[in-house]
């Protein structure tokens, strides 16, 4: 007639307390490294970097801008838009 005793219900929201919580660090993790990737771009304005351009080739150049209108962070290095971050092999 009892199908769940008071120790299993206390054990199942014990449970999903911890998940929810698991849950909201993983939220706050992904939020604090989306905002240490845009710092870290809005940091290399002004500064000289060689990067890997599409053709795997080095490319030197000052960063005058960094665009975030889409799914991430693009920079303008050289006048040359759309070059992603991760491109960039060396800051000066």
């Amino acid at each position: 007639m009892n199908p769940v005793n008071d120790q299993e219900f206390m054990g199942q929201m014990a449970a999903f307390s911890t998940l929810e919580q698991v849950t909201n660090l993983a939220a706050s993790s992904d939020q604090m490294t989306a905002t240490v990737a845009t710092d870290q771009s809005i940091a290399l304005i002004g500064h000289q970097v060689t990067y890997t351009n599409a053709e795997g080739e080095a490319v030197e150049g000052e960063v005058e801008n960094v665009d975030f209108s889409g799914e991430s962070a693009t920079l303008t290095i050289g006048g040359e838009t759309g070059i992603v971050p991760g491109a960039v092999t060396q800051v000066r």
